[in-house]
């Protein structure tokens, strides 16, 4: 892409590598971890593995390492990029248009991966993380902190918005999923700092707040999904390309939510020893079912998108998107394995769902630099930004 362009869409090529760095932690944590806390690279006994975890292990925390350092890269590189871009009359524009400025919170979601990131593996690699883990927590909350009030301000804004204006629900597409998208991310993450942090305090901070943006992410979801899924049965054809990808948002919302209703009950059995396995193991089965047939339903509907657009020129931005799910179920599929079925038909799934992952990122990120390279030599070709 041209340097003086910008997309806030961009933003998922980060949020899609730092999914991919979590899916080997998800996997090394509840498919084989059985100590205390979350693993780290000491809590694995290598001289007892089999000889397929000592192949896999290894390449696992290959893909961590490496995706979680793109990660890194590339949200400190779009994030200076976003502030050069938001002093121009593109951002400003952008910002008015009530119809297509739900892109402007994908910033969110990339921050809110960041702290996933941090959390599963900068602390699973890096012992100082791993050994002060709870004095951290208090420094990790109020940036949390920070992070949720600004995405709560955003979307209490944009409801107000189309409140105060004659909107019409029948506009609204799978792209405004966007909007619970940011919002699961960020509570995801709360969460994460009530289930684990040993500090009442602290603990109950973060799952109080979580539930004030849980509950707003289950209300946008609600809305969003239903009108979405409303204007979608009205039309008369399937969305256009650009807008294909989207469809499958609602799996990565879905896996956010179940899991962020997970560490919940683990907040209150740890908390006030209310013993509520039973919801645990209903709400991350419940949200899995949702996410397989879906995601099949999905995937059947966009046959002709992956036959026919992925094997052309053209790169549209929005196809980042299309890592997400499938790091989603991946990852639930971790929690699904250790709570409710450890079998190896899921295990074998999980490895192909982180499979597929890697394997679009890989095509994606060659597609997008293929098109920059077209452009830089005015190729003919069609390359779409």
């Amino acid at each position: 892409m041209e340097k003086k362009e910008f997309y806030p869409l961009q933003f998922l090529s980060a949020v899609g590598a730092g999914g991919i760095s979590i899916i080997p932690f998800a996997f090394l944590q509840y498919t084989y971890y059985s100590g205390p806390g979350l693993i780290s690279f000491n809590g694995i006994q290598f001289d007892g593995l089999s000889p397929f975890q000592s192949v896999l292990f290894p390449l696992l925390m290959g893909i961590m390492l490496l995706f979680g350092t793109v990660h890194l890269i590339l949200s400190a590189q779009l994030f200076t990029r976003l502030f050069r871009w938001m002093r121009s009359p593109a951002y400003y524009q952008l910002k008015k248009d009530s119809l297509h400025n739900t892109t402007l919170v994908t910033p969110f979601i990339s921050i809110g991966m960041t702290f996933n990131v941090f959390i599963a593996v900068v602390r699973f690699f890096v012992p100082l993380f791993h050994n002060h883990f709870q004095l951290l927590m208090a420094p990790a909350l109020t940036l949390w902190s920070i992070l949720w009030a600004a995405i709560i301000v955003k979307e209490t804004g944009m409801l107000m918005s189309l409140f105060s204006r004659n909107f019409s629900l029948d506009k609204i597409n799978f792209s405004w999923l966007l909007h619970p998208f940011a919002l699961a991310m960020t509570t995801v993450t709360g969460t994460g700092l009530a289930a684990m942090a040993n500090s009442p305090v602290i603990s109950g901070i973060a799952a109080f707040l979580s539930f004030l943006s849980g509950s707003q992410t289950v209300f946008l979801f609600g809305l969003f999904f239903y009108h979405a899924l409303k204007n979608q049965f009205n039309s008369e054809s399937l969305p256009a390309p650009k807008g294909m990808p989207a469809l499958l948002s609602p799996v990565p919302i879905t896996t956010l939510l179940s899991i962020s209703g997970f560490r919940l009950v683990h907040y209150f059995e740890k908390q006030f020893e209310f013993h509520m396995h039973w919801l645990a193991v209903l709400i991350v089965l419940g949200g899995f079912v949702f996410e397989f047939w879906y995601l099949g339903f999905g995937l059947s509907v966009m046959k002709e998108y992956f036959s026919r657009e992925l094997n052309t020129g053209k790169f549209y931005i929005e196809t980042w998107s299309l890592i997400c799910p499938f790091v989603a179920f991946a990852v639930l599929g971790t929690f699904l394995y250790k709570i409710f079925i450890p079998n190896t038909g899921l295990y074998s799934l999980i490895l192909l769902s982180a499979a597929v992952s890697v394997f679009l990122y890989a095509v994606i990120i060659t597609r997008q630099i293929l098109c920059k390279k077209q452009k830089e030599e005015k190729n003919l070709r069609p390359c779409a930004a």
